[in-house]
């Protein structure tokens, strides 16, 4: 009796530990509003500062090769050496109203 009372108890005790997941594409994940174009994959630094201006905060190379970031409001632009290899928009929250 003892056994099935535990028993029990552990089946009760694992359904109510089980959540849903929800998953959202990542595409899906963007403020569709922000209007921006992220500088493309094979820019130069130079290339891309004379697009889109000096960024607001530039990381230091780390790594080897070593990768950095520059930091522009609305966009992040990932450098190998002096090349672009990646761009990403920053998160926005989305405004209601």
């Amino acid at each position: 009796m003892k056994t099935k009372l535990i028993g029990l108890c552990l089946m009760v005790m694992t359904s109510l530990s089980y959540g849903q997941t929800i998953l959202i594409p990542v595409g899906s994940q963007v403020n569709k509003t922000i209007n921006t174009t992220l500088p493309d994959k094979g820019l130069s630094q130079a290339e891309v500062v004379a697009r889109y201006g000096e960024p607001a905060y530039q990381s230091a190379a780390t790594g080897e090769p070593p990768i950095s970031r520059w930091t522009y409001p609305t966009f992040s632009v990932y450098f190998e050496g002096d090349t672009v290899i990646h761009s990403v928009i920053k998160p926005q929250p989305l405004k209601t109203e």
